[in-house]
């Protein structure tokens, strides 16, 4: 975050709850409609695409991601936990494509931090891709902890905090940056009677507190939407 940037996190979880809250109001289709499962615990396996937002869309291609979680139900249905473990991969843009987002963003004003061989003023060397570290990726594995409320008609909201794991190659030196930073979660889906089982339908806004200067991108930021089954 910028020293003179407002704080980012209660305005994004509340533009999350009050879009949520409006779906609510909708129409929920039949198809939604079903008594919720009474079990205590339940298994939540989810995957789907995840596209890369802010300055990380800048150096990564769209990527994909799978989920693991449980749900813990605790007063009736009125208030849930999901511990999830999740993982996600999205390939590196080549180097030619980042020298055209990077001139773009300087061209626009964008106030983005551009380390390494990227940093204003400095030269890029399209040919040996000298931004590069040694891989071709960059993948997240992520520990969350989330709370789960439901709304009406199987309609739902989370938010969550923990800790990802980010490597990726795009560095501004021969090696790949990998650390361990602080994760904001949140979103919203619509879980539905399939058989004996449910499924769903989410989206999310992942949040990952990259430190600047070691990595080309200052932020991580993703959608991802997935589509899921609770057993």
């Amino acid at each position: 975050m910028r020293a003179n940037e407002p704080p980012r996190i209660p305005r994004f979880f509340s533009r999350i709850l009050l879009g949520a809250a409006l779906c609510g109001l909708a129409t929920v289709p039949a198809w939604a409609q079903g008594p919720a499962s009474t079990r205590p615990v339940s298994v939540v396996v989810a995957g789907g695409a995840s596209v890369p937002v802010g300055g990380f869309k800048d150096y990564n291609d769209l990527g994909v991601h799978a989920d693991v979680s449980l749900l813990l139900r605790f007063a009736g249905q009125s208030f849930r936990l999901r511990p999830e473990f999740s993982y996600a991969r999205f390939s590196l843009k080549n180097a030619s494509t980042i020298y055209t987002n990077v001139l773009a963003s300087r061209s626009a004003g964008a106030n983005r931090a551009v380390s390494g061989s990227l940093a204003a003023g400095s030269s890029f060397d399209v040919a040996t891709s000298a931004a590069y570290g040694s891989g071709d990726a960059s993948t997240l594995l992520g520990l969350l902890g989330n709370i789960e409320l439901p709304l009406a008609g199987g309609l739902y909201v989370l938010a969550g905090v923990g800790a990802t794991s980010v490597k990726s190659g795009a560095s501004s030196s021969a090696t790949d940056v990998s650390q361990t930073a602080l994760t904001y979660n949140g979103g919203a889906g619509i879980r539905f009677r399939l058989g004996g089982i449910s499924g769903f339908i989410e989206g999310r806004l992942k949040d990952i507190a990259v430190d600047k200067g070691k990595a080309l991108f200052s932020d991580v930021k993703t959608l991802p939407v997935s589509f899921g089954l609770v057993f």
